[in-house]
C-alpha cells in the first residue's frame, strides 16, 4: 500500500510538472544531484522532495509559508511577464497544520536568469505551485535538505479543471486510511485530486474532526492562464 500511495502522489505531481530529461539515478540526500552530469546544487539539497536527479535539472524551488505570500509572489511573477497556470489550490492551515507552498520554476537551458532580481521578479519558462500540510514543526531551511514525507503531514495533488464548481468536490476515503481521493459529487467523472498522508496512521483521528469539510472550504482557484498539457 505504501508503494501505491507514493505512486498515486507522484502520478498527479508529474502530470502537472514539465517534461524533463533523464540523467540517471544517484543516492538520495547524500548525492541527490550529480553535479558532474546534471548541474550544481549544494550537497544534500533536495528542495524537500524525494526525486531522482532529472527532477531538479533546470528548475528552481522556492518555498513560502503562507497563502498570502503565495498571492504576493503570483502578483510579482505575473508583473514580470510570467503566465501562472490556473489551478486549484488549498489555503488550509490551522494551529495543528502548518501550510507550506513551493513554487517550481522551469528555467530550461537557454533561459537568461537575472541574478540581480529576487526570484519572484524574474521570468521563467513555466511555473507551478505545490502545497503540503505539516503536523511536525519543520522550517523551510530544514525542509530543503530532507523529504517532507519523513514527517507527519500530507501532500495535495489537485487538478486544473475549471469546469467543475469547487462546491461540487467531495472526499472519498473509503479505499484506504493512508490516502483520499477528491472527486466531483456526480459519479462517473474521473477523479482529479488526491491527498496522501505521511507518518499518520489514521488521519481521521490525528487531524481535526472537521478536516474534510474545512479543507474543501479552503479550495480556491489561483492563476489566470488555462493549463495546457504538453
Amino acid at each position: 500500500m505504501n508503494i501505491f500511495k507514493k505512486t498515486l502522489s507522484t502520478i498527479f505531481c508529474l502530470t502537472l510538472l514539465l517534461s524533463i530529461t533523464s540523467c540517471g539515478f544517484v543516492e538520495w540526500i547524500k548525492n541527490v544531484y550529480d553535479e558532474n552530469s546534471c548541474g550544481k546544487t549544494p550537497e544534500g539539497y533536495t528542495a524537500g522532495f524525494w526525486e531522482p536527479p532529472y527532477f531538479y535539472e533546470n528548475r528552481e524551488f522556492h518555498w513560502v509559508e503562507t497563502f498570502e505570500e503565495v498571492l504576493i509572489a503570483i502578483e510579482h511573477l505575473e508583473a514580470a511577464g510570467n503566465d501562472i497556470p490556473k489551478q486549484i489550490m488549498s489555503k488550509y492551515e490551522t494551529d495543528l497544520v502548518d501550510a507550506k507552498y513551493c513554487f517550481i520554476m522551469d528555467i530550461a537551458s537557454g533561459h537568461k536568469e537575472d541574478k540581480s532580481k529576487v526570484w519572484y521578479d524574474r521570468k521563467a519558462n513555466r511555473i507551478l505551485i505545490w502545497y503540503i500540510g505539516m503536523l511536525d514543526d519543520l522550517s523551510i531551511e530544514e525542509l530543503e535538505y530532507t523529504y517532507y514525507g519523513l514527517f507527519r503531514g500530507f501532500d495535495v495533488s489537485l487538478g486544473v479543471r475549471s469546469d467543475i464548481p469547487l462546491e461540487d468536490i467531495v472526499f472519498d476515503c473509503t479505499n484506504s486510511k493512508g490516502w483520499c481521493l477528491l472527486e466531483p459529487r456526480e459519479k462517473g467523472e474521473l477523479h482529479f485530486g488526491s491527498i496522501v498522508y505521511y507518518q499518520i496512521q489514521r488521519h481521521d483521528n490525528e487531524l481535526p474532526k472537521t478536516f474534510h469539510e474545512d479543507f474543501l472550504k479552503s479550495l480556491v482557484f489561483i492563476g489566470g492562464k488555462e493549463y495546457e498539457d504538453d
